[in-house]
This record gives structure tokens, C-alpha cells and sequence, in this order.
């Protein structure tokens, strides 16, 4: 009968393991130890509970007595708990405490209860990961669930709907269209991970997608959540992932078209994650990616951009442009730059040999790359392309105003649309631990109030980086 119950318990875990893609934290033999001073501890050596009987948390075993039913409820009785677990099974297996698989999940909360069998001896406890808006009423209700020791057998799956905030808008307009609202939590497919968002940013792109400028080239589905940029932990692996692994923090620039990171959690492709900066905090880091994906392509993918060229960059100041700077100087270039009064000195800052004003600078010989990150109209364009040497190439981010080329003097002219890369990203990660790039000035704001910094960028354009930041964020 014992192993009967055993399989049967292996067969419930594995069957709502792959429904709702999770992974266990812990797996755990308890003895039965009536007599022990009963002690939780986290898994930082962080005493979460102390009362007897009840259990005793050490490393990746443990040792329990009373009635398990009573563990279940004073365990969720502590709301301060920094980590949240409930037991999930018990079993009379063997007489001796036996060790099992111990994932490192960092900061967990519990998923949810499956099986609660009586134990006189031993018990299995099985933990899993639960998102922080699952509260403690939902949890005791699946607990006391299990007291029916009739129908705990059976009744093994309760589906639970797991909620979390996110900023959505259901129709194109102004910033009012932006709403903070309860979502259902997504779960990942094959390929994908789910992450616990620290922060993502704000990039121009996101208030042209919402207005609804960008609906032909930028296809969304509606309601749609913006959030291009994400920076956080891996919470739970769809299938078929390689590489990744629960409690990995990670940054990343999410396709345009899939719903965003101004959320609590968010799916992501797996393929387009790189490990998080160590250099600087997790929140800050979601300033990176879009921005810097867009200099990096420019400049290497696009320009082709080598040692010892000269580069004019239009729009140095804004912070696209104020990470071209930095990149062109580390490859070797001389690097021209156009830019405000307001960003001047940045512009200095990050490297550039030369500063103009805005416009198109007189130059005292031609370019092998022109750069425009700002807004301009078609003679602005034309005068740009005016400025580079035959053969030279010029690579522009302002679609609604095409890259101009001469022909005659094969200077191309480049529209790009960023696109999320992993592998460039790295590289970006890399020069920042390593101090050779800067991360821009960068203010947190409350994920909340995504609508306000839309209203604000829409009065007038912002000065450095925005990121928003979720109540459930790890800093």
C-alpha cells in the first residue's frame, strides 16, 4: 500500500508539474522527531518561525513532529515570512532521514498544495515556487482542503487562478489609455522562461506604439502590455530550455510585437535573454538593452564600423546616442557629435572628439559613417548624406523619415529596426562589468505610474533613462 501511495503521489506532481510548468523547490525525507525544538529557517539562515511541534528547516533536509495539518496552517500564518512554504505530502517511507534535490531558487514563495497524506514516522514534503499575489486566505483554503482525508486522495488538482498587476492598454490613444490593472499570470510555452520583473524602461518607441502611429509596421494584439526592455529573474521553464536555470537574473530586449515587461511577471523567448550586468542593480540594467541593441547594430552590424574611421553621430545626446559614443570610441573611431545644449556635456563625457549644436555641422573633411538618432526632416536627411565620403554609409532609426543615398557616389542610406539579439547583448554586458560602458543617469518610478511618464514624455522629451519598477520587484 505504501508504494502504491508513493507512485500514485509521483504521478499527481509530475502531472501538475508539466500543467502548469513549474519545478520543485525542494524535495525532502522528514523524521519524525516529536521531542526537537521546532525552527524554520530561510534559506539565507533567516529564522521564519519557531513553535512546537511543528518543523525545522536545515539546508536541504528536515525533521518534523505533530500533526502536519497544524504545520500547514501556522507556517501561513506568518505573513513576515520572506519565503513562503507549504507541506505538500506525506508518506511513511523509510526510517532514516534521506537527502534530495535542493534548487536554488533565491527569494520563493509557495506554489500550491497537492496531496496531504497522515504520517506517523516519516513524511516526503514537496515545495514548489508560488507568485507573491497568491495571498495566505487561498492557500489556507487549499490546506484545509486536504483535512478530508476521504477525498485528499482524489480530489489531487485544484486549478487555481494566479493573478498579478500589469499596465495595459485595451484601445490606441493617449497616455489616459493606460491602465493598472489584475491580469491572469502567463505561463510559458516550449522555448520560453517567465520572469519576475525587476524593472523594464521606457523607450520613445512604446509611446508612438500606444498612440497607435506604429499600428502598420508594429502589429500588437490589443489589450496590449507595453515593456520592451526587461530585467529579472527566471520564475518557471517552458519546455525544451537549455541554458537557463529558476532564480538566473537575466536582461533582454522582447520583440515589438509581444506583449511587455510593465508587469509583475513576463514571458519571454528564452534565445533572447543574456545574464544581468553584476556591476550594477538589476533595476538600473533594464536601461540597457533596447537602447543599447540599437547603438550596437547601428554602428556594427549596419555601419560595419572599424578602427580609425570617422563617425558622425546625430542626436548624441539622447541616450541611444550617448551609447553609440562610448561604442565608437571603444572600436577606434573618431567620433563627430551633434547634440543640444542640454546634453553637451554628456556627449563630452562619453567620449566624443568633437561636439556641434544641433543641424548639420560643418566639417573639416568628410565621414565614413553617419548616424541619426534624431528627428529631421528630408533636406536635413539629404544634407546628411552630404557629409559622407563616396562609399560611405549612412544608418538611420527615425522610420517615418527614410535614410537617404547617392547612388552616384555609392553612399547607402540604412533604415534600421532594432530587433532583439542575445549574443550583442552579451557583449554589451560585458563592457559594462568590465567599466569600458556606462550605463545613463536613470530614474525609478513605481510601475503604477507608467501612464504619468507617458504624459510627461509627451509634453516634452525626457532626459536620461525612466525605469518602472513593480511593488514585487527584486531590487
Amino acid at each position: 500500500m505504501d508504494r502504491e501511495i508513493l507512485e500514485h503521489f509521483f504521478q499527481v506532481r509530475q502531472d501538475v508539474a508539466t500543467r502548469h510548468r513549474i519545478s520543485p523547490v525542494l524535495e525532502l525525507i522528514a523524521g519524525h522527531l516529536p521531542h526537537c525544538p521546532a525552527t524554520v529557517f530561510s534559506r539565507f539562515g533567516e529564522v521564519l518561525l519557531q513553535t512546537r511541534p511543528a518543523i525545522a528547516l536545515f539546508g536541504d533536509y528536515t525533521r518534523t513532529g505533530g500533526s502536519s495539518h497544524f504545520m500547514v496552517d501556522r507556517w501561513l500564518s506568518d505573513p513576515s515570512a520572506r519565503e513562503r512554504f507549504l507541506v505538500e505530502v506525506g508518506v511513511p517511507v523509510r526510517h532514516r532521514p534521506r537527502r534530495y534535490r535542493h534548487v536554488a531558487l533565491g527569494e520563493v514563495e509557495l506554489y500550491r498544495h497537492l496531496l496531504l497524506y497522515p504520517a506517523e514516522h516519516q513524511m516526503l514534503l514537496f515545495f514548489t515556487a508560488v507568485p507573491g499575489s497568491v495571498s495566505h486566505s487561498k492557500l489556507r483554503a487549499l490546506a484545509a482542503g486536504s483535512k478530508n482525508k476521504d477525498s485528499s486522495h482524489h480530489n489531487h488538482s485544484r486549478r487555481m487562478r494566479f493573478v498579478m498587476k500589469a499596465v495595459r492598454f485595451h484601445e490606441y490613444g493617449a497616455p489616459e489609455v493606460l491602465r493598472y490593472e489584475d491580469v491572469d499570470q502567463p505561463v510559458p510555452a516550449a522555448g520560453e522562461v517567465r520572469i519576475r520583473v525587476a524593472a523594464t524602461s521606457f523607450n520613445p518607441v512604446e509611446g508612438n506604439i500606444r498612440s497607435g502611429v506604429m499600428r502598420g509596421p508594429i502589429a500588437i494584439q490589443l489589450p496590449h502590455t507595453p515593456g520592451i526592455d526587461i530585467a529579472g529573474t527566471v520564475d518557471a521553464l517552458g519546455e525544451d530550455v537549455t541554458g537557463l536555470a529558476v532564480g538566473d537574473r537575466v536582461i533582454g530586449a522582447l520583440p515589438l510585437t509581444s506583449p511587455g515587461a510593465a508587469a509583475e511577471y513576463v514571458i519571454a523567448p528564452a534565445g533572447i535573454l543574456a545574464a544581468a550586468p553584476t556591476s550594477v542593480p538589476l533595476v538600473d540594467a533594464a536601461g540597457l538593452p533596447l537602447v543599447g541593441l540599437t547603438a550596437w547594430q547601428a554602428l556594427f552590424e549596419h555601419a560595419k564600423l572599424t578602427a580609425g574611421q570617422r563617425v558622425l553621430i546625430n542626436g548624441a545626446g539622447g541616450v541611444v546616442g550617448g551609447y553609440a559614443v562610448q561604442l565608437a570610441k571603444n572600436a577606434g573611431a573618431y567620433v563627430i557629435a551633434t547634440t543640444g545644449p542640454r546634453s553637451s556635456e554628456q556627449a563630452k563625457v562619453a567620449g566624443a572628439d568633437e561636439i556641434h549644436g544641433p543641424g548639420i555641422p560643418e566639417l573639416s573633411e568628410p565621414v565614413d559613417v553617419v548616424l541619426n538618432f534624431a528627428p529631421i526632416d528630408p533636406e536635413q536627411m539629404a544634407a546628411l548624406s552630404g557629409v559622407i565620403r563616396d562609399g560611405g554609409v549612412l544608418v538611420n532609426t527615425t522610420v517615418w523619415m527614410p535614410a537617404a543615398s547617392d547612388d552616384a557616389r555609392g553612399v547607402r542610406g540604412i533604415n534600421l529596426f532594432f530587433r532583439p539579439d542575445a549574443d550583442q547583448l552579451t557583449q554589451l554586458v560585458t563592457l559594462l562589468d568590465a567599466g569600458k560602458l556606462r550605463l545613463g543617469a536613470t530614474r525609478r518610478v513605481p510601475l503604477v505610474d507608467v501612464a504619468q511618464v507617458h504624459a510627461e514624455v509627451a509634453a516634452e522629451p525626457l532626459n536620461g533613462k525612466v525605469v518602472f519598477v513593480p511593488a514585487t520587484s527584486e531590487r
